[in-house]
This record gives C-alpha cells, sequence and structure tokens, in this order.
C-alpha cells in the first residue's frame, strides 16, 4: 500500500512511505519510508512475483523537487522522480 502523502518522523512532510501487508492477517509485514521531505515516495507501485521473491517497483514523482522561479502567487518547481526497485526475499 502506498502512502505518498505521509509524514515521515518529526521532519520530512509528503517524504511518502509504502507498506506491505498480509492479506491473510492484516499484519504489517514489512514498512520502506521516503527519506526527502516532498518526494511522495509510494505515489505509484508495482509488486510481481517472481521464483526468487517479490519484486516492488516504487515512484517517488516530486524527488529532487526544487524551485525554478517564484511570481507573486505563484511558485514554479521542477522535479526529476525515481523509480525504486527492492527484491523481497522470503525469510525461510
Amino acid at each position: 500500500m502506498g502512502a505518498p502523502q505521509v509524514t515521515v518522523g518529526d521532519d520530512l512532510p509528503l517524504a511518502g512511505s509504502v507498506r506491505l501487508i498480509s492479506g491473510a492477517t492484516g499484519e504489517e509485514l514489512l514498512r520502506i519510508d521516503g527519506a526527502e521531505s516532498g518526494a511522495r515516495f509510494g505515489a505509484s507501485l508495482l509488486a510481481r512475483e517472481t521464483d526468487k521473491g517479490l519484486l516492488l517497483t516504487v515512484g517517488a514523482p516530486a524527488r529532487g523537487r526544487t524551485l525554478e522561479s517564484e511570481a507573486e502567487h505563484r511558485s514554479t518547481y521542477k522535479a526529476v522522480g525515481t523509480v525504486y526497485r527492492y527484491r523481497i526475499t522470503p525469510a525461510n
């Protein structure tokens, strides 16, 4: 489950977070938090099972956001965005 608008800790607003939840028990199996304020980590997700475990792809579309220009009542931002890939293997 992606939560891109979550504040991480006390000082990372809109950093975002991803949680892997068991469909059988509802238990949280894994949580990965974004590391940059405003990055919106978890805005897009793709999970795929493979023979080596779960392949999780997470988008953070506003990572690297910088203020490009500022005018009266309007700010323009430029964002690089990042895609992260994780391989999660079962702990047997």
